[in-house]
């Protein structure tokens, strides 16, 4: 640990040593695979989060971008700092107090988990999308995200495809995304990966909605499709129900949740 050249195998941004505490820097788990996260305290004494990425696996510059188009709009982490060496990135965030959602239970008088993130997501949908900054996750996008894996990897597509939706070949893969694919002339701004790893509550409140790394425009039911598999993951089943009704779904559309269905598994 400390400074130096590196910090848990990480080279130090020159501009962080003067900002952080050396003796406050601790490693914790969480967050995508490629991600390091360490929590760190300012010298002010203000906790925070560090995130650094390897940029050959992905970019912290649209969580960036994303929180702070964000502040003041929803409850998220203020940036700090955000620097990139070339090789990796560093963005560092407020800490802010909550438990992760997968871990809430509501008590006598607190709102249930999916009452809670299907209001939540609500809120994250109305938002006015218009002058978002960062990538689109629309469907003709994310359709053209398919035929780049169709023209590299034709054989795991294929595979994929005959046994989830009994494609018969490549152009039938595209011709169900073609049938199923919403109109993307309604979009939100979506968080891209919503889930209950994502979201912090505190006192049965929504506290924070973290790791916007993913953001885009989107069809919303690009979020609801992928909050539906977190609740699924997490055990919590129970909570789908309360999450529809809060979020203000009556019957999801069959051909818009098969269109995100084979994307989340054609994108391999």
């Amino acid at each position: 640990m400390g400074y130096g050249t590196a910090t848990f195998g990480y080279p130090w941004p020159d501009a962080l040593p003067d900002m952080i505490d050396e003796g406050s820097i601790a490693r914790i788990n969480g967050g995508r695979h490629y991600h390091a996260i360490f929590r760190v305290t300012l010298r002010s004494g203000e906790p925070c989060i560090l995130k650094i990425e390897d940029k050959s696996m992905g970019t912290l510059f649209t969580e960036r971008q994303t929180l702070l188009w964000l502040e003041k709009k929803l409850p998220v982490p203020k940036v700090h700092h955000y620097s990139d060496n070339g090789r990796f990135e560093y963005l560092l965030m407020t800490w802010i107090d909550g438990q992760l959602a997968c871990d809430y239970v509501a008590q006598d008088g607190q709102p249930s988990l999916g009452a809670l993130l299907g209001e939540g997501l609500a809120r994250v949908h109305r938002l006015v999308a218009d002058a978002y900054p960062t990538p689109s996750l629309l469907p003709d996008d994310c359709m053209e995200l398919v035929r780049h894996n169709i023209s590299t990897r034709p054989n795991e597509v294929m595979e994929v495809a005959k046994t989830n939706f009994a494609a018969t070949s490549l152009d039938d893969v595209l011709r169900q995304l073609e049938a199923n694919k919403p109109q993307a002339s309604e979009y939100v701004f979506a968080h891209g990966d919503y889930g209950l790893g994502n979201v912090l509550i505190r006192d049965g409140q929504i506290s924070a909605f973290i790791d916007f790394d993913c953001a885009g425009l989107a069809d919303p039911y690009y979020d609801i499709y992928y909050a539906l598999q977190s609740f699924k993951f997490n055990q919590r089943e129970n909570e789908i129900d309360d999450f529809l009704a809060a979020y203000g779904v009556d019957e999801l559309p069959k051909d818009r949740m098969r269109f995100h269905h084979m994307l989340d598994l054609l994108l391999l």
